[in-house]
Order: structure tokens, then C-alpha cells, then sequence
């Protein structure tokens, strides 16, 4: 996924009735779900003020490292939607589904369904700005569909 005008417009189109308008500081928080399917990469920002989703494009991985070059892009597509907004965005909270087996606390996971030489996701690696330390899961796709 690269940056692009529709994904940052579809953004600010969706958040920007949230946006504190007496507040020079203003900021927003969101919430972001990533789903590591064998077909595709899903993405969903919400919004959790008015609870309002954005998905963005799904896009193929079948590799860690073109998954973190995806979670990179999705950083760079807030700072762009910060800038049209004016204002700052924060994480609360992230959860990503992977297949595989995803023992509480854990601190890597081999994804199954990725290709066998480029299938151990480091949680560490994740970029922080997305996935708050203090505030990320990392669950089981079916343990994910099922909550």
C-alpha cells in the first residue's frame, strides 16, 4: 500500500466532523484492526470518537517484510491526514490477527500461511506509532473472528 490521495482523502472525509474545533491542540484517537489473511492484508482505522472506520484498500503480503513495509505506509498516511486536519493522531489501541499460534504475551510469531523463508513477525518490530506497546494483541485469526 502506498500513500495516495483517495486513502488520505477517504480519512479526512470520515474524521473530520470529530475534530475538536475550539482546541488549538486538537488530536484525535483511533483504534487500528489489521487482519494477516493468506489472500490479503486488511487494514481498519477507527475513529473513536464518532466510531467512524476506514478500510483501507486490502492489499497481498505473503512475506514480513512487505507487511511492515504496508504498516510504514499506513504511518505515512496519518501523518498526511494529520497535516490536511490539523491536528495530531494517536493509537489507543491495535490488535493484528495472523495465523499461527499466538500464546499470550508473545513476542514473535511464525504467520503460517507466508512464505517459510520470511514468516517470523518480531511483535518488537511492529512499528510503535501503530501498535502501542502497552495496548496491542496480537491474536489468532480464528481466535479474532470469533471475538
Amino acid at each position: 500500500m502506498h500513500t495516495d490521495e483517495a486513502h488520505i482523502e477517504a480519512c479526512v472525509a470520515a474524521w473530520r466532523a470529530s475534530v475538536p474545533t475550539d482546541d488549538a491542540a486538537s488530536s484525535l484517537s483511533i483504534v487500528l484492526g489489521v487482519d494477516v489473511g493468506a489472500t490479503n492484508l486488511r487494514i481498519r482505522l477507527v475513529e473513536l470518537t464518532g466510531g467512524v472506520a476506514v478500510d483501507l484498500e486490502p492489499q497481498q503480503s505473503k512475506r514480513v517484510s512487505i507487511l511492515l513495509e504496508r504498516l510504514e505506509a499506513v504511518e505515512d498516511l496519518l501523518s498526511a491526514v494529520e497535516r490536511s486536519l490539523a491536528c495530531s493522531i494517536g493509537v489507543a489501541a491495535a490488535a493484528i490477527a495472523v495465523a499461527g499460534p499466538t500464546p499470550s504475551h508473545v513476542r514473535s510469531v511464525a504467520i503460517t500461511n507466508y512464505d517459510e523463508d520470511d514468516r517470523l513477525l518480531v511483535v518488537a518490530s511492529l512499528p510503535e506509532r501503530l501498535f502501542p506497546r502497552n495496548a496491542t494483541r496480537v491474536l489468532n485469526d480464528l481466535e479474532a473472528c470469533c471475538q
